[in-house]
């Protein structure tokens, strides 16, 4: 599985973000063009230390189950999974300054993040 610590992946990962538009539709899951990238951006922000989301119950019980099954395995995610009610956006109508805003921003922290290498990320748990 491609991750953003692998040398060529920040250009894939930039490459697809700059080709959203603001009609872009949904091939994943069930968010608009907007949401998703401000999901993938809170997302990011873990790791990056910009969200702070508290470690959960069910995390603490699950977890280790969870990180085999899809970091170490390299197993994608299942569609329509859920989602952390704090990297969930709702975006009534699709603004294209927005999105263009947005994804300067997600790649941003892509090349943030991929800079960092895991050596610069936190050694907190993950919230889940």
């Amino acid at each position: 599985m491609e991750t953003l610590f692998d040398p060529a992946a920040p250009q894939h990962f930039i490459a697809r973000i700059e080709s959203l538009s603001a009609a872009s539709q949904a091939e994943w899951g069930k968010m608009n063009v907007q949401e998703m990238l401000a999901h993938t951006s809170a997302a990011l922000g873990i790791p990056l230390g910009t969200v702070d989301i508290p470690r959960a119950f069910i995390g603490r019980i699950l977890g280790g189950m969870g990180k085999r099954m899809y970091i170490t395995s390299g197993k994608p995610f299942a569609k329509n999974g859920p989602t952390d009610p704090r990297l969930k956006f709702k975006v009534d109508a699709v603004n294209e300054a927005q999105v263009e805003e947005a994804k300067q921003r997600l790649v941003a922290e892509v090349q943030e993040f991929h800079g960092r290498g895991a050596a610069g990320m936190p050694k907190t748990p993950h919230p889940f």
